[in-house]
Parts: structure tokens; sequence; C-alpha cells
């Protein structure tokens, strides 16, 4: 086996750090791409994307960590399947949400402007009035803007 010159050796090392450093941005550039699953919903006249949570993490997850310009004109929904009370809590929430609780495409209840917790000993759940099908989340004070009231007809794309 022969001694590397430092040149060799140089390129070595280098080599691997840039292989690695590729795969790294491959990597990134694969979960940057991901995207949730949306649907195009009309609330109020305005076109709404609304995220949808559609599996146990990200309906544990929500809109947390979102800001209010993330969430100017989108928001999330809930399919509930089959149809249960349900509860909602605003850990780590930035910003206050309005939460639509729906049943049979109609809106049953609006909680407008939930704030969010203060402290994980703060975070108490938020229970659905009744056995619902979706649950939609917007920034807090949109249901009003919009004039969502409860026992409008929603026309959703979803189950």
């Amino acid at each position: 086996m022969r001694n590397k010159s430092l040149t060799d050796r140089i390129a070595d090392t280098f080599g691997w750090s840039i292989g690695i450093s590729l795969l790294a941005m491959m990597l990134a550039g694969v979960a940057a791409n991901y995207t949730r699953p949306t649907v195009q919903i009309m609330l109020g006249g305005t076109k709404f994307t609304l995220e949808v949570a559609n599996t146990p993490a990200t309906q544990s997850r929500g809109l947390m960590k979102r800001t209010a310009r993330q969430l100017k004109t989108g928001g999330m929904i809930f399919p509930v399947e089959p149809r249960r009370n349900v509860a909602v809590w605003m850990k780590d929430m930035l910003v206050p949400l309005d939460l639509v609780f729906i049943r049979q495409g109609k809106i049953v209840k609006i909680m407008h402007q939930v704030p969010p917790c203060q402290a994980d000993f703060s975070c108490s759940p938020i229970a659905s009035p009744v056995q619902v099908d979706a649950v939609i989340e917007l920034l807090g004070g949109t249901a009003q803007n919009l004039g969502l009231k409860e026992g409008m007809k929603l026309d959703l794309p979803i189950n």
C-alpha cells in the first residue's frame, strides 16, 4: 500500500464531505417539497385552501407554530369519522383560532378567537358541543370577517 499524497488525502476528505452534503441537500429538498393534502373551499365568498388533517400525526400537530401570515387564506380541516364528539387544544399555537364545528354539512358551532395556551398546564381541551363530522380551524377573526354563522350550510369537498 502506498502513502497517499497530501493532495490525494484532501481530495478524499472533501469528496466525502461533498457527497454527504449533496445527499443532505437532496433529502432536505424532498422534505421541503412534501405537501400535505389540501382541499379548496368557498367560505363567505372567499376561496380558502385547507390542509386536510387525515392522519393521527397531522391531527395531533394541527396548526401548531403557524403564524397569522401563514393562515391568511388557509387553515385546516379535520375530518371526523365516524361522527363523534371531539376535543381541540391550543398547545403550541402562536395565534388565536376560530374553531368551526360541522355536522352534516352545517355549521353547528363557531368558537371565535380561541386563544393559544399560555403554558402546558393551562392547556385544557375544547370540546365540541355535539357529535361532528368535521372541524375547521381558521385564523382568529376570520369566521366573523367572512360572515360565517351557525346553521350555515357548507359545501365540503370531503366526506
